[in-house]
């Protein structure tokens, strides 16, 4: 008896088996087309801030129109909701207020299908603005997202649409009123499919 209790187990287990199958995995997390690029902390900044001229690049991204700067986490002003940095679109020891900056990379993107862009924005200081999102020629933006001191982040999230494979992907601002700085930080681009 005592041997076929160890058959007749294997025997019940197999046929559990066979009647409601086998789990499948749990689907693994859409991928970040921006990997860790979308927090900012490259290269890391010494002082609070520092800015990006049109043309230069960092961290693979590349400043397309006006002056960009990354800043520090600096409280009560700002502090970044990903990591020590974020993001300002703008000169940062500037004024603030138009025109603003732009930063640009190419992601790999397949045409006709909708990714998902969300992250993480603010105004530091005064004025507002809306944060634009460019995906080829394609965009959206979010806002107006009004000034605060301290910058209170916001999670936002669009849906764009590639017309073009590798598409190039984009920050900038509109309607930036005197006196903001728009930030984002926290950045993340998933395929949604078509």
């Amino acid at each position: 008896m005592t041997r076929t209790r160890p058959l007749l187990v294997g025997v019940v287990f197999a046929a559990l088996v066979s009647l409601i199958g086998v789990a499948a995995p749990a689907s693994a997390a859409p991928t970040n087309l921006l990997g860790g690029h979308g927090n900012f902390e490259a290269p890391g900044i010494a002082s609070l801030s520092q800015n990006f001229a049109p043309g230069s690049s960092f961290d693979g991204w590349t400043v397309s129109k006006a002056t960009v700067g990354l800043v520090r986490a600096f409280a009560p002003v700002e502090t970044p909701p990903q990591g020590a940095q974020a993001l300002v679109l703008e000169k940062v020891d500037g004024p603030g207020g138009p025109p603003a900056g732009a930063v640009c990379r190419t992601i790999p993107t397949i045409a006709g299908r909708r990714y998902a862009v969300s992250f993480s924005g603010a105004v530091s200081s005064g004025g507002s603005a809306l944060i634009v999102v460019k995906l080829g020629a394609k965009s959206a933006s979010v806002g107006p997202v009004t000034a605060a001191v301290p910058a209170v982040f916001r999670h936002y999230k669009v849906t764009v649409r590639a017309a073009v494979a590798n598409a190039l992907f984009c920050f900038t601002a509109s309607k930036v009123k005197p006196g903001a700085f728009p930030i984002v930080d926290g950045a993340k681009v998933v395929d949604l499919g078509a």
